[in-house]
């Protein structure tokens, strides 16, 4: 009799415990539940818009910079809208190796614009994948090759040139980090790559490096509202 009232008692601890540790997990998983939702909310973005210009950089083989406006969607997630003016060649970086003469020609014969879409997808607090698609519209300058003006004088003249223009349309995909303060951010498009999918129109010169490009140091500063 002792032993079936032990057992009997043993059984209604028991099941008492197991009632107390249940109603904990579910009260556990409610609060679960609750921060789950808080903090699906806290990923909306605080700020809906950007405005913002990237300073310089390399992009579609050519010197760009470019100004932009950006819809912030959620806290890791933006979509932009960005328009990019661009002059061909390397000569504008290296002013030293190149006449007066031959930088004019590079800059007035090597323009170039670019009009792209694109969504920044952030992984973590900065870093962050940009996919695009973009419509571009550009002369480029190959080379030129130049000889002392017959004047007499130490100065350069532009005897020939390679020249050749591109109208196409593509995607490309870049990587890069931002980093955001509470009305200021600043960041950087380290490398990316361009890749032509339809070629609307193409004529002179150009090398493989102008239809499929890599993008380098875009760096870029904008403002939320």
């Amino acid at each position: 009799m002792r032993i079936k009232s032990m057992i009997l008692l043993t059984s209604l601890i028991l099941g008492t415990h197991s009632a107390e540790a249940a109603k904990r997990v579910r009260v556990k998983s409610s609060k679960k539940g609750l921060n789950k939702t808080s903090v699906s909310k806290t990923k909306k973005a605080s700020k809906l818009f950007s405005i913002g210009a990237e300073l310089g950089g390399i992009k579609h083989n050519a010197v760009a910079q470019s100004v932009e406006a950006s819809y912030n969607y959620r806290s890791d997630l933006s979509f932009s809208l960005s328009f990019t003016h661009m002059i061909s060649g390397i000569a504008t970086f290296d002013e030293g190796k190149y006449s007066s003469d031959e930088l004019r020609v590079w800059r007035r014969n090597g323009k170039g614009s670019a009009l792209s879409l694109s969504a920044r997808k952030f992984f973590g607090k900065s870093f962050y994948i940009r996919p695009s698609g973009y419509y571009r519209n550009q002369d480029h300058v190959n080379k030129t090759e130049s000889k002392v003006s017959p004047s007499g004088s130490n100065e350069w003249i532009v005897i020939r040139k390679e020249t050749g223009r591109i109208e196409d349309i593509g995607v490309g995909l870049a990587i890069g980090n931002q980093w955001n303060w509470k009305y200021l951010s600043i960041g950087c498009d380290w490398i990316g790559v361009n890749r032509s999918l339809n070629i609307i129109s193409q004529r002179g010169e150009l090398e493989s490096e102008d239809i499929n490009t890599i993008n380098l140091l875009n760096l870029y500063v904008s403002t939320s509202f």
